[in-house]
């Protein structure tokens, strides 16, 4: 399937908007450092339902743009973009889920953390794709050793989950500008 150009400005834009509101609900509705952006959201319902919206909006736009711009694009192979669907899917299951404890938490840490790790096989791909430029390899490999590294320090590690929100902050935007470095710099 070729490439279809009008899809490409759908990745920048959805991440723009995706960092832009979560910027703007870690410091409207602050908490602390401990905290994942999925608790700072349910912390409020009003933070909730802005980021359930937000999030129903920007994950269907980055999927569009991954399935009809970036793979094609980049002959990337068709794991990549499972594992983007996958992630997607938990993503916004997890956004209308709050992460409260019970059921419900459960139920949001085993889609968000299922879709967190589904970054590692993605990225993997792109490090290994012969098709995006050396630059964007090396931003992808830093990211994919990053994303392996935080996961083993949340899994091991009280000391790394009080800091969890900076842990999860630096593993989605390495991951992002990875795929906009790819995307953007040949």
């Amino acid at each position: 399937m070729p490439p279809v150009e009008a899809f490409k400005p759908l990745g920048w834009i959805s991440i723009t908007v995706t960092w832009l509101a979560v910027s703007f609900l870690i410091y409207k509705f602050r908490g602390h450092k401990s905290m994942s952006i999925s608790r700072h959201a349910a912390a409020h319902k009003q933070s909730f339902v802005m980021m359930g919206i937000i999030e129903s909006i920007v994950l269907p736009l980055f999927f569009l743009f991954v399935l009809k711009w970036f793979t094609p694009t980049f002959h990337l192979p068709a794991l990549f973009t499972i594992c983007v669907a996958f992630a997607a899917v938990g993503l916004l299951i997890a956004a209308w889920v709050p992460d409260v404890g019970g059921k419900k938490g459960f139920i949001h840490e085993l889609m968000a953390y299922g879709a967190a790790l589904l970054f590692i096989p993605a990225a993997a791909v792109l490090c290994v794709s012969p098709n995006i430029s050396t630059v964007a390899r090396i931003v992808v490999a830093i990211s994919l050793a990053y994303e392996i590294t935080s996961w083993s320090l949340f899994v091991a590690s009280q000391k790394a989950r009080a800091r969890y929100l900076y842990l999860q902050i630096g593993y989605s935007i390495l991951f992002h500008g990875s795929v906009l470095i790819a995307a953007y710099v040949r």
